[in-house]
């Protein structure tokens, strides 16, 4: 009998079963919170990516239709361009036409480049769209490393420009030409091949504008499947990191037991 009490003295540790479970109930309560905030702030992290795309999103919707306005003015102006070109074409082919027939031309000639120029100038609204919604596009390169942003939009917006400075080049021909200068005929001949200069070059913009659009397309259908790889990659290191915290919380569950055992000695 009073060897059973010994051993049972000499088998419990009171104070160190005291503070096992001590450490075993800050464990298990540390790990709720981790859990708790690492679902938490997955939800504000997954929240602050959809907000950052939707709003690069909403960017590339605005710049797509800006193409698609510009490309439609751009054909408009290229269809008066080349009914100028045929209409100074029939009075460099007419050998008995008067100088003011040629005044017709002129005017028109006038009106659709400053039709142009207008389109000009609401083209570096376009332009500023497009490389913010990449530039925007570029912090999230920057936050996920391993992910490539599509660089087609900026490479469709490149082609664009020089485009229009080859265009811009042709509608400065045409504007300089002039009807009071030389021979009727000979005036009209360069009105017209001018302008067929200038509606070529419209069309090429046109075209343009068309890949343009479609390079956003596609940076959209890229920026939905980046949401959608960011949205898996943030799930799943919350999955793993929560199994690895719940094992941390059966250590401690063990350790309180532990702990018990040694505060009342073996049975």
């Amino acid at each position: 009998m009073t060897e059973n009490v010994a051993l049972k003295t000499r088998g419990s540790h009171p104070t160190r079963g005291l503070i096992a479970q001590i450490f075993a109930i800050v464990g298990i309560v540390a790990c709720i919170v981790l859990i708790v905030g690492l679902w938490l702030g997955r939800s504000w992290v997954y929240d602050g990516i959809t907000g950052l795309t939707g709003s690069i999103d909403a960017a590339l919707d605005r710049a797509a239709a800006a193409a698609g306005q510009a490309g439609t003015r751009v054909d408009e102006v290229a269809t008066e361009m080349g009914d100028t070109a045929d209409t100074a074409q029939a009075v460099a082919d007419d050998p008995a036409v008067a100088r003011d027939q040629l005044q017709p031309v002129a005017a028109r000639v006038t009106g659709v480049v400053d039709r142009y120029r207008g389109f000009r100038a609401a083209y570096a609204g376009l332009h500023e769209t497009v490389v913010g919604a990449v530039d925007t596009m570029q912090r999230i390169d920057r936050f996920v490393p391993w992910i490539s942003v599509p660089e087609g939009p900026i490479n469709a917006l490149a082609a664009v420009d020089q485009r229009i400075s080859g265009l811009d080049q042709a509608v400065t021909d045409l504007a300089g030409v002039g009807d009071g200068v030389g021979a009727v005929q000979g005036t009209a001949t360069k009105m017209a091949e001018a302008s067929r200069r200038a509606e070529t070059a419209l069309t090429g913009v046109s075209g343009g504008f068309t890949n343009l659009q479609s390079e956003i397309s596609n940076a959209q259908a890229d920026l939905a499947r980046l949401t959608d790889i960011l949205g898996t990659v943030l799930l799943i290191a919350s999955v793993i990191l929560t199994l690895l915290l719940l094992y941390i919380i059966v250590l401690h569950v063990v350790l309180w037991s532990a702990g018990s055992r040694w505060q009342h000695g073996p049975a």
